[in-house]
C-alpha cells in the first residue's frame, strides 16, 4: 500500500469555497488520504459542511475548535494526523485533481524529504484555464540550495507553507508560531534546513484564491506588517548563523523594504511614533546594508533613502500608483 499522506485543512468561515476546496483534495488520483478538516471557531456555516463532509467520506477527519489562529489550527491537525506525510492547503483555495499524486512520485522520483508545485494565483473574476499537462522544469536542491531560493525568484513558492509535500519526519519539533501573522515566514525556512533534499516542479498544481477578506489580501494592517519584519529578521540572523553570506544579504535587503513599508504607512496615517522607531531602526540598519553584496540597482535604492527619506517616500507614492509587489504592504518599494 502507498504512504498515508495527511492533508490539513484549517477552516475559518469560507463556507462560500468549502465544498470546492474539499471536493478537489477527495477526488485526488492518489486517494491514500487522511483529510483533516480543523474548524478554527467559525462563525458562518463552515463547521456544518465539514461534518457534512465527514459523513459522505471516512477519510475525513473533523475537529471542531474555539478560535485560535491560523497557526495554532495547523498545529492542530499536525498533532491529529498519523501520515507519514504532510500537506496543507488552506480552506478557500483547491488542488489540480493530481497535485498530490505528482509530488508524492516527485519525492519519490528524486529522493527528496520536500516536494513544492507551483500554483495559480486566482481572482474571482478571472479563473484561468485549465491547460493540457506537460513535462514542466524540476529543480533539485540541497537543503542549503534551498534556503537560498528563499531571497529568489521562486520566493513565494518556497516560502508558503501549502503546496508542499512534507515527510513527517522534517516536522519533528517544528510548529507554527501561534498568534503570529506571516506564519509561514517564520516556519518553512526551518523545515527547508531540516530536509535532505528538497524537489520543485514549475507544475501549477494549486490554485491560491485571492479576495478580500482574507489575512493578507489588500490590507495594511501594522500587525501584519510587524510580524512579517519580526519574521525576516529571524531568518536574517539564522542565515547569518550558517553562513550562507548571498541568502543573509538579500534578506538584510528584504528587511530594509518592510522597515520602508511600515515608515511610508505609518507617515502616511500620521503614527509619528511607529514612524519614528523605523527611522530610528533604518539608521542601525545602514551599517549593515552597506556592507552587504548587493546588485546594483538595490545598493542604489537604499542609499536614495539613505540619503533622503523624504525623497524616497515622493518617488514611493508615485510609483505606487503604477506598480504592485507582492509583499503585503510594501506596493511601492522598487
Amino acid at each position: 500500500m502507498r504512504d498515508l499522506v495527511s492533508v490539513v485543512i484549517p477552516v475559518y468561515n469560507v463556507e462560500a469555497y468549502l465544498p470546492h476546496c474539499i471536493n478537489s483534495v477527495r477526488n485526488q488520483s492518489y486517494t491514500n488520504l487522511e483529510i483533516i478538516l480543523v474548524d478554527d471557531g467559525s462563525t458562518d456555516s463552515s463547521g456544518a459542511i465539514c461534518d457534512d463532509f465527514q459523513l459522505k467520506d471516512s477519510r475525513i477527519k473533523v475537529i471542531h475548535k474555539k478560535n485560535g489562529g491560523l497557526s495554532e489550527a495547523r498545529n492542530t491537525g499536525i498533532d491529529a494526523s498519523v501520515g507519514q506525510f504532510l500537506f496543507f492547503l488552506d480552506g478557500d483555495d483547491w488542488l489540480d485533481t493530481d497535485c498530490i499524486s505528482k509530488l508524492y512520485h516527485l519525492l519519490q522520483k528524486t529522493g527528496s524529504d520536500i516536494s513544492i508545485c507551483n500554483f495559480h494565483k486566482v481572482y474571482i473574476e478571472r479563473i484561468p484555464r485549465k491547460k493540457p499537462h506537460s513535462q514542466s522544469k524540476v529543480f533539485e536542491y540541497t537543503n542549503l540550495e534551498a534556503l537560498e531560493q528563499l531571497a529568489g525568484k521562486k520566493y513565494m513558492q518556497m516560502t508558503v507553507s501549502w503546496g508542499k509535500l512534507i515527510r513527517r519526519g522534517v516536522f519533528n519539533n517544528i510548529y507554527f508560531p501561534v498568534g503570529k501573522l506571516h506564519e509561514d515566514e517564520f516556519t518553512t525556512y526551518k523545515l527547508l534546513y531540516k530536509a535532505k533534499k528538497v524537489a520543485v516542479t514549475m507544475d501549477r498544481l494549486l490554485y491560491y484564491r485571492q479576495r478580500e477578506g482574507s489575512i493578507t489580501y489588500g490590507k495594511k494592517d501594522f500587525k501584519l506588517l510587524f510580524d512579517g519584519l519580526e519574521a525576516l529578521e529571524e531568518r536574517a540572523r539564522f542565515l547569518k548563523s550558517i553562513h550562507l553570506e548571498a541568502a543573509y544579504h538579500k534578506t538584510l535587503y528584504a528587511v530594509f523594504k518592510q522597515m520602508v513599508g511600515i515608515h511610508a504607512l505609518a507617515a502616511e496615517t500620521k503614527e509619528k511614533e511607529i514612524a519614528e522607531t523605523m527611522r530610528v531602526r533604518l539608521q542601525e540598519l545602514r551599517p549593515l546594508l552597506n556592507a552587504a553584496k548587493l546588485p546594483m540597482k538595490r545598493m542604489i535604492i537604499h542609499k536614495l533613502y539613505y540619503f533622503s527619506p523624504e525623497v524616497w517616500l515622493i518617488l514611493g507614492r508615485f510609483y505606487k500608483k503604477i506598480a504592485t509587489n507582492h509583499s503585503a504592504g510594501c506596493s511601492f518599494i522598487f
